[in-house]
């Protein structure tokens, strides 16, 4: 256990001195280990009363379905409505979190394919629930789950987002709306854009966000980027964001995807010009995405350089268009894309961040970056100690936005 008080564990005086430290606990051992322990209090009682089997814990990048470990559960204390669970994790690490109840039997490890694991997961996902006793702002995954932040001590500072966490700043920003109907695509969304500035000029940067809503709802970023212009931290400029609509569209419009971007180009970006003025330079049009999104971003800039010539990719799925990174596997496609052009170098500013706990995502970057970096004009690497985690990302865009934006670029 990672407290000691005078309340015996399950009662209610003991309750409260939980919630009064906020949850997951963290200390460090006599070796100098950080332990986290998680906390939660069963609504239907002990064991006598409550159906519950298991408490699945979805720590992202640590527990998750990626994992080749057995799903993790947090302890019952026999006679209580006390579970927890114990768990030592890096100084720097950052990441979310929820927990999963589960009445049914645990499935056999030993008989789970990677495949299988993977759909064990997702059938449970859905009903994943946030800690109600972390002090700090739950969100809505882009999945659909809500989830919960979980930051060691020694993680990057964000302190951009302090006051969301805290519930200490509006989240209401007004954004514009409008549908995009595209006749390359054959489909229609919504799309939103706000400035930073009350009368935009033609010399304003433009930044495209995809998965946009995600970045307007889930984890709204607009009053961090509103605030950081304001204190001279960020230019001012327009920002547009870009709704994937539906998994299964995203799926197909974000990989690679030719006809995406040439609808982006030719059919959304002078409807917005006719809402809204902005800079047409490439060197003043940020791309940003993550995962195919990432991945996205970056195709968009290495097809069309003259237009695209900024880009902050993060967790891209560069593995694309099979999972296997093995040395032998099939070259992806943004490797292709690098090796058939003659161009020597390609006029890009690119930020790219890649998770330490994300297996195979860090592993196409790592294999990629020697042939992009002697491509690509302005290159900036990071690996992030964290996992495919918006938690992670949402730090990661104001760092790149500033990079990219610095009078000095230091790859």
């Amino acid at each position: 256990m990672a407290m000691q008080n005078s309340d015996a564990p399950g009662t209610e005086g003991w309750w409260q001195q939980i919630a009064s430290q906020g949850t997951p606990i963290v200390i460090k051992r006599s070796d100098g280990s950080l332990a986290a322990t998680f906390y939660w209090r069963d609504p239907e009682g002990s064991e006598q009363t409550s159906p519950w089997q298991y408490i699945w814990l979805n720590i992202t990048g640590i527990t998750d379905h990626h994992q080749t470990e057995a799903p993790l559960s947090l302890q019952r204390i026999t006679g209580t409505d006390v579970w927890y669970a114990t768990l030592t994790l890096p100084a720097n690490w950052r990441g979310s979190y929820c927990f999963l109840p589960d009445s049914t039997v645990a499935p056999q490890h030993a008989q789970l394919t990677l495949t299988t694991r993977r759909d064990w997961w997702q059938g449970k996902i859905q009903h994943c629930i946030p800690d109600a006793l972390n002090p700090l702002r739950s969100w809505q995954s882009a999945k659909g789950h809500w989830t919960s932040p979980l930051h060691m001590p020694s993680a990057p500072a964000q302190d951009e987002w302090r006051e969301t966490d805290n519930g200490t700043l509006s989240l209401n920003t007004p954004v514009c709306r409008f549908e995009w109907a595209s006749t390359q695509l054959n489909n229609r969304r919504q799309i939103a854009f706000f400035s930073t500035r009350e009368h935009p000029n033609i010399d304003h940067p433009l930044v495209i966000i995809l998965d946009g809503e995600f970045w307007l709802t889930g984890m709204p970023i607009m009053p961090v980027l509103y605030d950081l212009t304001a204190q001279g931290q960020l230019p001012e400029a327009v920002y547009v964001f870009i709704d994937s609509v539906n998994n299964s569209l995203r799926s197909a419009e974000l990989p690679c995807n030719e006809a995406f971007w040439m609808s982006v180009k030719e059919e959304l970006l002078p409807q917005l010009r006719s809402k809204i003025a902005f800079s047409q330079q490439a060197t003043k049009t940020v791309l940003v995405g993550q995962s195919f999104g990432g991945l996205s971003a970056l195709y968009a800039a290495l097809r069309w350089p003259e237009r695209f010539a900024c880009v902050l990719s993060q967790s891209a799925s560069l593995w694309w268009p099979e999972r296997d990174v093995s040395q032998n596997s099939k070259q992806r496609a943004i490797a292709e894309l690098l090796l058939q052009s003659q161009t020597a170098h390609y006029p890009l500013s690119v930020a790219l961040d890649a998770g330490r706990y994300e297996n195979i995502i860090l592993q196409s970057h790592r294999q990629l970056m020697p042939v992009l970096d002697s491509r690509i004009d302005t290159l900036r690497y990071r690996e992030v100690e964290g996992g495919h985690d918006a938690l992670c990302w949402r730090g990661g865009i104001i760092s790149g936005l500033k990079w990219l934006w610095s009078s000095e670029k230091v790859t």
